[in-house]
């Protein structure tokens, strides 16, 4: 008898369903896995995007401005006569800020009042 293969209709049985139910239920676990690591790379790479974004921002106001606001050590000095407080770099002597004086200011420190009497007399 001559034999040959053709393409025709199988019906699974119940052993084969169970096992392609299976592999499914795998495939459907495998597929929600990779979602949720996809996930996490994307939230992983969103917020190193947004991190180099603010950095990118702030370099460009600091170009832009040509300063920024930091704290700066100074050296108070203070003008009783011309009522002004004068606040000058410690670093590099440069004027930081000139400033009226208020009127808890025009109050000398005790000591500070001392030494200007004691270099009077």
């Amino acid at each position: 008898m001559e034999k040959e293969s053709i393409f025709g209709k199988h019906t699974f049985s119940e052993e084969e369903k169970k096992k392609i139910a299976q592999q499914l239920a795998q495939a459907v676990s495998d597929k929600s896995e990779a979602d949720e690591e996809l996930k996490a790379i994307k939230a992983d790479f969103k917020s190193k995007i947004e991190l180099a974004d603010s950095q990118i921002n702030g370099y460009a106001r600091k170009l832009q401005s040509g300063f920024e606001m930091r704290s700066i050590e100074c050296n108070v000095i203070r003008d009783y006569e011309a009522k002004t407080i004068t606040y000058l770099a410690i670093d590099d002597g440069r004027t930081i800020d000139i400033r009226p004086m208020r009127q808890s200011d025009l109050q000398r420190p005790i000591i500070e009042a001392e030494r200007a009497d004691a270099t009077i007399n």
